[in-house]
């Protein structure tokens, strides 16, 4: 499914060069080799994380008034991954984890659980992300038909 994603930015973006991705349990980005990895067993990942799905899907009606279904999540949740490969390029990797980690040292962690995750995705990087692959979905919604083709859920 990730090669039908990266095929469909390439067809809307000139000049998208394709990030290198790998599969683990969740979905990441690794600033210093510009990898992604995201999960091989997605029924796997929905069950071990579905209260980040819902979190996800609440906070982006919140936030951006975007309503996703599980597999729309899915499908974001691929997109932040590449948003955060696009928006980082040419910053030093060091530069993005001292900030990153002096976002994280000032979160307020007696907070819920929903707030505290609200405070993690205002973290400039996490923020940015969001905010591509908003735009990217905005722009072009078909993009979410690819998961509902695959995932058939």
């Amino acid at each position: 499914m990730y090669n039908l994603v990266l095929d469909f930015i390439e067809s809307k973006i000139e000049g998208f060069e394709r990030p290198v991705i790998e599969f683990d349990n969740e979905f990441s980005y690794e600033p210093r080799t510009r990898v992604i990895t995201v999960p091989l067993n997605y029924d796997k990942a929905l069950e071990e994380h579905r209260w980040w799905k819902r979190f996800m899907m609440m906070y982006l009606i919140d936030e951006y008034d975007l309503c996703l279904s599980v597999t729309d999540d899915y499908i974001f949740s691929i997109l932040h991954e590449i948003g955060h490969y696009i928006t980082l390029e040419g910053i030093p990797a060091d530069v993005i984890y001292i900030k990153y980690h002096e976002a994280r040292k000032q979160m307020d962690q007696a907070k819920n659980a929903y707030d505290y995750n609200v405070q993690y995705r205002q973290i400039s990087i996490e923020r940015m992300a969001d905010l591509w692959a908003v735009n990217f979905i905005e722009e072009y919604p078909e993009v979410l038909n690819i998961g509902k083709k695959v995932l058939q859920y």
